[in-house]
């Protein structure tokens, strides 16, 4: 028994002692030191993978839409939320079924994912896809929005991306020929270009 015990002692402390053994380096993984500290998607850290990338310019915008000739709807609510996208598609869908709002111009639909995360970053994507979208509009273009009180048809919120973006853009585009507004809960039109 105790040699059995001196035997089993002697190779633990070979083992242990050992110069192979410790000298020897242990298997480092193979890993991006870079990213050791990345919090996961989801985690609502700032440094998550969830923050979105930079917002693209108006040129890169316009590299990912589809846009075709007399094809362009636009759509702002009023206070009494007429002139919504879901009113614009229905009017569309019964008037001018090919027209179509931004939603359904992206090349990729996936494009616009990365910039949902954040809500502030959102805002100011679509400020520039809208903007984008009436940049490479051409011929009748329709925006669909609450009833009008100014003869011109010319008044809406100030402060909506139609009045920000999308109508300083198409009041200048040279190949827009007409701007149409509908009132969509009466279906009138009033010619604003």
């Amino acid at each position: 028994m105790l040699l059995k015990q001196a035997f089993a002692s002697a190779i633990i402390s070979f083992f242990i002692f050992s110069s192979d053994v410790v000298g020897s380096p242990l298997p480092v993984p193979d890993i991006d030191v870079d990213h050791v500290f990345d919090h996961p998607p989801g985690s609502g850290h700032p440094h998550s993978s969830n923050h979105p990338p930079p917002i693209p310019t108006l040129s890169e915008m316009m590299h990912h839409l589809n846009i075709h000739r007399d094809e362009s709807m636009f759509h702002t609510c009023d206070l009494n939320k007429q002139g919504t996208c879901k009113d614009t598609r229905k009017w569309a869908k019964d008037h001018h079924p090919t027209y179509e709002v931004l939603g359904q111009i992206w090349i990729d639909q996936d494009y616009q994912k990365p910039w949902h995360v954040e809500e502030e970053a959102s805002k100011k994507f679509f400020d520039v896809a809208s903007q984008a979208m009436a940049r490479m509009s051409s011929g009748t273009v329709y925006v669909v929005m609450g009833p009008w009180k100014q003869k011109d048809g010319k008044d809406w919120y100030d402060q909506s991306v139609w009045a920000r973006k999308e109508w300083p853009e198409l009041e200048k585009n040279k190949e827009v020929k007409s701007v149409i507004r509908v009132n969509p809960a009466t279906g009138e039109t009033i010619d604003i270009k």
